[in-house]
């Protein structure tokens, strides 16, 4: 799979990102630390560590992952709850290439869906980079100390992500 990113061609395989279930202890506490960052509790709140995979780039963590199913007319969603640790640019936008790929591919669903806060600008970019399309947008749904914040809802389709990975490797 390959994605177009500023002009330059990455290979998914490249990277070597994979998402592992928690192994060991430094598993643990990578994401003991990933979920209480500020910038987690955040965007995220509070969540059980066990329930969260390990994302991986050429055996460095560099972030968590976990997901719920939801069923609506036979039409499997899956919603990912997604934290980069790491936020270089290039590995943001391969784990949640990753994350995408294995919901499509491991877990069986047709649909991955994300409801992200709009002050939340890094992940806003990284899904509009890997291909999701905005499906709507909530304003004032959260109550905050600054004020109100806004929802944006992004989906992609099994079929969507498949024609872009055959676009791009076509390139």
């Amino acid at each position: 799979m390959i994605l177009r990113m500023r002009e330059k061609i990455y290979a998914f395989e490249k990277y070597n990102i994979d998402i592992n279930s928690i192994a060991d202890y430094d598993d643990l506490k990578f994401v003991e630390r990933c979920t209480t960052a500020e910038d987690f509790r955040e965007y995220i709140g509070e969540v059980d560590a066990a329930n969260y995979k390990v994302i991986v780039d050429r055996k460095e963590r560099i972030g968590i992952f976990s997901f719920r199913i939801e069923e609506c007319y036979g039409v499997k969603t899956g919603i990912p709850i997604l934290y980069i640790w790491k936020k270089k640019s290039i590995s943001s936008v391969m784990a949640m290439v990753a994350v995408v790929n294995y919901l499509f591919e491991s877990v069986k669903i047709d649909r991955v869906s994300m409801v992200i806060f709009e002050n939340n600008r890094e992940m806003n970019r990284i899904v509009q980079r890997v291909g999701f399309k905005l499906e709507g947008y909530l304003p004032y749904c959260e109550k905050r100390e600054n004020g109100f914040i806004g929802l944006k809802y992004y989906a992609m389709l099994k079929k969507e992500f498949q024609e872009l990975c055959t676009y791009y490797e076509g390139m």
